[in-house]
């Protein structure tokens, strides 16, 4: 966005590790592209090592809404959440339009949008210390909310 690019980039914090599962990890790692996709005792793995390493918080913007291909990878990815017992989950914003139109002054609007978070793989989900939508929208736009 072009206030990102105004600011430029900013170092992290000494205290803080990005660990960033990218393109290029995905063909390293000969994994598919989406890391949401990827086998989930690679994710279990990369918990328990960032926990030996002292992490602090563990905190993945992946959202793990749907089963594995192989359940035992979703119980595998929840222990090893429950034994660091510091991850923090984000789940997805669901938007859904009222599917009225009011105008005002020749202008078209929805009445209202109502949102909810999707929820976790419960297994995954309840073993998070903590669960939290992620805001950010897809698109870049500007968005005006009254709460």
């Amino acid at each position: 966005s072009a206030l990102f690019q105004l600011r430029g980039a900013i170092k992290a914090p000494d205290e803080v590790v990005v660990v960033a599962l990218d393109q290029q990890s995905a063909t390293q790692l000969k994994l598919h592209v989406k890391p949401r996709l990827w086998p989930r005792n690679i994710h279990a793995r990369l918990i328990d090592q960032l926990a030996a390493a002292g992490a602090s918080a563990i905190i993945f913007d992946l959202i793990f809404d749907t089963p594995s291909d192989i359940p035992e990878q979703d119980e595998e990815l929840a222990n090893a959440i429950k034994r660091a017992g510091n991850v923090l989950l984000v789940e997805r914003l669901d938007y859904q339009d009222s599917g009225s139109l009011n105008q005002l002054d020749g202008i078209t609007y929805q009445a209202f949008i109502q949102e909810g978070a999707t929820q976790l793989l419960p297994i995954i989900g309840e073993a998070a210390k903590a669960r939290a939508p992620f805001t950010l929208p897809k698109a870049e736009r500007v968005h005006h909310y009254w709460t």
